[in-house]
């Protein structure tokens, strides 16, 4: 891949990428909407950490008063969940909210995420079971997967949500997974 600087009068500099195959690539319309989702995440940053780990402390002190041990076990799962180890899930998104990232793990972090208000619609009922999911509860759903960030905010920014949609874990040649917001199946009415 080579790259070259190229000025608009609209954006600024423009970095231009040839791949092998001949394709140019314009990088900065992308960049600008990282450096945009970083400055948001600077500003709901210490809330909305606090505000997951207050929602899942509640729910397990309100499985503490039933006595259960099973329910008290269980409180906290479903709370939290990674959409990568979510395929199959269908949710209904209500909101978004970019958080920052530090994890120096992640290859092409971009120094956030996405975190979204949900409430789980259907999806296999493995999935389900290995991520403490029950329809019709709320959880908190987690990505930095690009495409689906670009999707979940370009609804936001469009007005539409909330939103209904699955989402999509596909499997890569080199190990990884490829996640993706979709339409929801389309079933007998």
């Amino acid at each position: 891949m080579a790259t070259s600087d190229k000025s608009s009068s609209n954006s600024g500099a423009e970095v231009e990428i040839r791949t092998n195959s001949g394709t140019v690539v314009n990088r900065s319309s992308l960049e600008q909407f990282h450096a945009m989702m970083l400055e948001r995440a600077r500003f709901v940053q210490e809330d909305r950490a606090e505000e997951v780990m207050l929602k899942q402390a509640l729910q397990i002190i309100a499985a503490s008063e039933s006595g259960d041990a099973d329910a008290i076990a269980r409180a906290d799962m479903g709370g939290t969940v990674q959409a990568r180890d979510a395929g199959t899930l269908e949710v209904e998104i209500r909101a978004v909210d970019p958080v920052i990232s530090d994890r120096e793990d992640i290859a092409n972090n971009k120094g956030y995420y996405v975190s979204m208000d949900a409430t789980v619609l259907g999806g296999d009922e493995d999935m389900l079971t290995r991520n403490g999911l029950v329809l019709g509860n709320d959880v908190v759903l987690q990505t930095g997967a690009e495409l689906f960030v670009l999707k979940i905010v370009g609804l936001e920014k469009a007005g539409a949500l909330p939103y209904r949609g699955r989402v999509v874990s596909i499997p890569t040649r080199s190990g990884n997974n490829v996640v993706k917001l979709m339409t929801l199946p389309k079933r007998v009415s």
